[in-house]
Formats: C-alpha cells, sequence, structure tokens
C-alpha cells in the first residue's frame, strides 16, 4: 500500500493471506527484483495478461473478475513519468497493458501488484478493486477517494514507481546506503539492517516499507511478520521465474564479475527469462549470451572489428573467449601446429594477433577444421581433395590458409567416379595406401577410418541411390 502524498512514507501490507516460504535462503532483501524485469514493459502481450488472468482466475466466475471484468478508464495526458494513456471502457488486460507500456513497468509486476495487495487474480471484491494497488491507502487511514477505481489504482500506483525510480531525492531511502528497515508497523518488532542494491528495490520498500522477519522467510510467521515484500518476492518467483533475471541474464553477471575492462555500461539492454540469446553493451565492449554458447565478453579491438563485420547478426554469437586459436597446415606431419589469438564465434573467427586483426566468415559451402588446416566439403566440383584455399576475411583477403578434402574423392580431381572407388577398394585391400587428405577424403562418414563402409557409401553414391 502507498499514500497519494509523493513525500509521504508508505504504509506496509497487512491482510494478505500467509504464504508459505518458497526457497527462504534465495530471498535478497537488498535487491527484491532487477531493474532489468521491473521496468522492462515488453515481458507480455495483451493477449497473454488476458490469458493470464484467465488461468489465474479460473474459480471467479463473476462480472467484476479481472478475466471478465470491462470498466472506465479515463485518458491520461503525458508527463515526464509516463507517456499518454488513452481512455475508454476497457477489459483489465487493456488496462494493465496500456498503462505497462506508458509507463515503463513490467506487466508482470502490475499483476503481482494485484495479486499481493489485494488477491485480485484469484478472488474478487467491490473493495478490491478501489484499492487494486494500494495506491493512496496509507496503514490505519481510509484511502483516498480520488483514486478508487481499477484503471485509476492501476495507472496512479504504476506511475508512482517512475517517481521513486526518476527523483530519489524526494526520500529518505537511498540506494548504496545501509539502513534499517523495521519488519513491521509496530516498532518494537524490531529492523533489520538492509543496503538497497537497486531503484526497483527501492521502489518497493517506498511502496510497503517492511523487511521479512526470520519467523517468515521460515515459513511459520509471527505477529511481527509483514507479508508484502516477500510476497511480491514469491509470485514473482513462482509465477514468472527468478525475480533477478533470466538464465541469461545471470549468466551475464556472473561473466561480468570476472571483468573490468569493459567500462561502464551504455544503456540498458534486458535480458528477459523467455530469451534465447541477448547482449549488454559497454564502453569498451560488450557481453553476449546465447542459450547453445553462454556468456562471453568481446572487447576492444575484437569487438571493433566484431561490428565492422556486421556485429552478432552477421557472425554469429561468441563460442568462447579471445585466446590461441590452433591453425594447422593441413600436412599431418608438418609438426606443432601452430595459433594464433583468435574469438570463435557461430558463425566465423575473429583474429587479433599482434598487430593484425580481421574477420572471417565460415565457408558457406563446406566445414573448416582449422586445428588440422583443413576445409572439408562435398565432391560437387566445388573444391578438389588436396587443393590448396584459404578462408578470406571480410574484405576477401586470403586470411587462414587450408587444404582442401572432398568427400569421397580421394584422387583429387574434383568428382567422385570409378577411380574413388577402385583406389579405395585397393586400400582395403592392401594393394595401394591412402594418406593425407586423401585418406581423409576416403572417411566419407568422418568416423577416423577408412572401412567397408565407406566403399559402399561410394558405391551407392555412384549407383545414384545416395548423395555424398
Amino acid at each position: 500500500m502507498v499514500g497519494a502524498l509523493a513525500l509521504g512514507v508508505v504504509a506496509g501490507v497487512l491482510t494478505e493471506e500467509p504464504v508459505k516460504a518458497n526457497n527462504p535462503d534465495v530471498f535478497n532483501p537488498g535487491m527484491i527484483i532487477s531493474n532489468e524485469l521491473f521496468y522492462e514493459p515488453s515481458t507480455m502481450t495483451l493477449a497473454e495478461i488476458q490469458t493470464f488472468l484467465e488461468q489465474k482466475g479460473a474459480s471467479c466466475n463473476d462480472a467484476t473478475c479481472l478475466k471478465n471484468y470491462r470498466g472506465p478508464a479515463i485518458s491520461q495526458t503525458p508527463d515526464r513519468y509516463c507517456q499518454a494513456v488513452e481512455g475508454g471502457t476497457l477489459s483489465a488486460a487493456e488496462m494493465i497493458y496500456r498503462v505497462a507500456n506508458a509507463c515503463s513497468i513490467n506487466p508482470q509486476v502490475i499483476l503481482v501488484i494485484l495479486q499481493k495487495e489485494q488477491s485480485l487474480l484469484t478472488t474478487t471484491s467491490e473493495w478490491g478493486h478501489k484499492a487494486a494497488m494500494g495506491y493512496g491507502c496509507p496503514d490505519g487511514l481510509p484511502c483516498a477517494g480520488q483514486y478508487a477505481g481499477l484503471f485509476t489504482q492501476i495507472y496512479w500506483g504504476s506511475r508512482q514507481f517512475q517517481i521513486y525510480r526518476q527523483r530519489p531525492e524526494l526520500y529518505a531511502r537511498k540506494v548504496g546506503v545501509p539502513q534499517e528497515i523495521q519488519y513491521h508497523p509496530d516498532k518494537a518488532c524490531g529492523s533489520q539492517t538492509v543496503t538497497i542494491e537497486n531503484s526497483a528495490t527501492l521502489g518497493l520498500y517506498l511502496y510497503t516499507p517492511y523487511v521479512p522477519n526470520a519467523a517468515k522467510l521460515a515459513g511459520a510467521p509471527d505477529k511481527c511478520s509483514s507479508n508484502g515484500n516477500y510476497n511480491f518476492w514469491n509470485f514473482y518467483k513462482s509465477w514468472f521465474g527468478n525475480p533477478l533475471g533470466g538464465e541469461g541474464s545471470m549468466a551475464m553477471d556472473d561473466r561480468l564479475a570476472a571483468i573490468s575492462a569493459l567500462g561502464a555500461k551504455v544503456g540498458n539492454t534486458p535480458c528477459l527469462p523467455k530469451a534465447t540469446e541477448c547482449s549488454q553493451q559497454y564502453q569498451n565492449g560488450a557481453v553476449y549470451w546465447s542459450k547453445s554458447y553462454g556468456a562471453w565478453e568481446v572487447i576492444g579491438s575484437a569487438y571493433q572489428k566484431l561490428q565492422a563485420a556486421g556485429g552478432v547478426s552477421s557472425m554469429g554469437y561468441p563460442v568462447g573467449a579471445l585466446g590461441p586459436v590452433a591453425v594447422g597446415s593441413g600436412n599431418p606431419g608438418a609438426g606443432k601446429t601452430p595459433t594464433i589469438n583468435a574469438q570463435q564465434f557461430a558463425g566465423g573467427l575473429v583474429v587479433v594477433d599482434g598487430g593484425t586483426s580481421y574477420a572471417v566468415k565460415w565457408p558457406e559451402k563446406g566445414e573448416a577444421d582449422l586445428e588440422r588446416g583443413l576445409l572439408f566439403g562435398a565432391a560437387d566440383g566445388s573444391i578438389k581433395t588436396g587443393a590448396a584455399t584459404a578462408l578470406k576475411d571480410t574484405d576477401g583477403i586470403d586470411r587462414i590458409p587450408l587444404t582442401a578434402v572432398a568427400r569421397g574423392d580421394v584422387s583429387g580431381d574434383g568428382e567422385i567416379n570409378l577411380t574413388d572407388l577402385v583406389k579405395v577398394g585397393r586400400h582395403l585391400a592392401g594393394k595401394e595406401s591412402l594418406d593425407g587428405v586423401y585418406l581423409q577424403a576416403g572417411d566419407v562418414l568422418r568416423s577416423g577410418q577408412v572401412d567397408l563402409t565407406s566403399l559402399v557409401r561410394i558405391g551407392r553414391h555412384l549407383a545414384g541411390k545416395e548423395t555424398l
């Protein structure tokens, strides 16, 4: 609940039903939810909000149930905290969606507050609509009548969180400063020293200024337990996942903890729980995360070259950190494999080696095996086994020499024919020996050996029964 005055200290939540602790050791009073999630309005579409209301309100059949409700919404003009909101007769989902986007608040946050304040997602009541988000309803005092009504509550309650965010000088509580937060409106219940870590958590404490005590966290609340901020965390975690962010956000934070060379963050790009790829820019580079390859930083010259090559939309996401990459000569007997300093991406390689930097993309046809210095491909006339080739950089310059291996082309003429079948047969019979890249060409399955299966597959290719 929150008082209507912008400078007013807000009230606690004492009327919700107790919620059993859910992994209480995870609850962090200094960061209840990340800024990235709290202020991200794009987490749900209008249809997804309506579906969520229907799921949570499955047992509610009254016309005032949020899933069924349609009511008046007063148009709001834009100000520094929210953009304009078009009014009308709207569904509850439309109200939530429009306000979330206008005030840059996660609609999931609005849904959670509606539930933790008045249990509106699962039940309904006339009073519940009037005080839906607890805005203008200080502890021990009547709610301010001018803020009564579902839309009014959603709009002014959401707008208030932007005031907390944009005008922190108005409030005594600050981010980054150890401060006492009471367990309960009764001061005799005591308090806890909390260092609030971000503006989203600061807003929650300004809206509901109590921290759960040990009894609440242990699942056995006592007379000094308050529910509000614990319930916010618990509902959010149960319904939408980790309130500190999705898998990518956590992975990038872990990676960032060991890096200082990136510099300050540039802007804010949230990594939402459903994301499979995301990134965050910094002064000297970026951290990229993908579900396939994890989180990796790209810094300095490597980042500049990546951007010049079209960024991750062109090169793909990084698969590892900048470091030594083996580049063989294509000749297994050439001795020690040299290395270059490079960073691998799903679609290519960025090399930063001494004073040289360039980006190469993986070939559109074939597969490069850098460590062995080979380019594997089909014997379709585009490459010939044993031919010298190279990976070109994005400017068209030959950079990394490779030796071509066309599957099945053991004779090196660029095609699969009877000669290749005979040569593989003679190799198996011990009458001649395939070696080097020609032995690699005979290993049509890349199994590590030339065997009877290789002979059969080449024969089937020649018979038109399969294509290598």
